[in-house]
């Protein structure tokens, strides 16, 4: 199921000062629309009502399906690039909601460090009284935003069409679809090598176009890696 095809089977929550709790959710009587176990940690709940459950070891943070729109991230520069929507539209469900749910966790345990230092706590009773709700924006900076995504939007386009179909029909098949490289090669006619080496060079312009080509990248969750399955395959 896509993030589209997810929005438009749950409702849309309605707008509240505060989220309600796991509890309060789980009481509704809502029904679950469907859940996602990625290894042993990560668990992700959709309900009927709209909001996700997201829970991380611990940790667990509650947000709205409809919030999940355009992903913004900063560099080490602190210069801002948006992911728009659409990116993420066609794509499994999965992929956007662990980056918001991600982002609320690291977003709450930040403020709670910078609120009332490092405290052992329920980050949702600090999520519901200290953390300002992701509403309540500047309207001058929701213009910036708005124009900052267009611009990252021509900029991923602008990459992706100097692509060849080989390039990107291996970027979809490896990084999307989390196909291991050596079926890709097989069903190519090509080595692995030669896969490694095209996804490599796609991979380097994108973080060079986007200015992060000096990051430090996590092993991605959402794919397979050659012998061993990697937490949280995305099915």
């Amino acid at each position: 199921m896509t993030l589209q095809e997810l929005m438009d089977k749950v409702e849309t929550a309605p707008w509240r000062e505060r989220v309600p709790s796991e509890v309060m959710i789980r009481e509704s009587g809502s029904p679950v629309v469907a859940t996602e176990q990625m290894g042993s940690e990560i668990k992700i709940t959709i309900y009927q009502n709209g909001y996700v459950v997201y829970q991380n070891g611990e940790t667990t943070t509650v947000f709205p399906v409809h919030k999940c729109g355009d992903f913004v991230e900063h560099d080490r520069t602190g210069r801002e690039h948006v992911m728009p929507y659409e990116v993420f539209a066609d794509q499994p469900w999965q992929m956007r909601i662990y980056l918001e749910g991600e982002r609320r966790i690291w977003h709450n345990k930040k403020a709670v460090r910078r609120n009332r230092g490092e405290l052992s706590c329920d980050v949702l009773y600090f999520e519901r009284i200290m953390v300002p709700e992701w509403d309540e924006m500047d309207p001058l900076q929701l213009v910036v935003d708005a124009e900052t995504a267009r611009e990252e939007k021509r900029l991923l386009n602008q990459v992706l069409n100097t692509f060849s179909d080989k390039q990107r029909y291996i970027l979809i098949q490896c990084i999307v679809k989390g196909r291991k490289q050596s079926d890709v090669a097989k069903e190519m006619g090509m080595t692995r090598m030669n896969v490694t080496y095209t996804l490599g060079q796609s991979l380097k312009k994108l973080r060079t176009a986007f200015g992060t080509g000096d990051r430090e990248f996590r092993v991605n969750r959402f794919c397979r890696t050659e012998g061993n399955e990697a937490k949280g395959n995305i099915k």
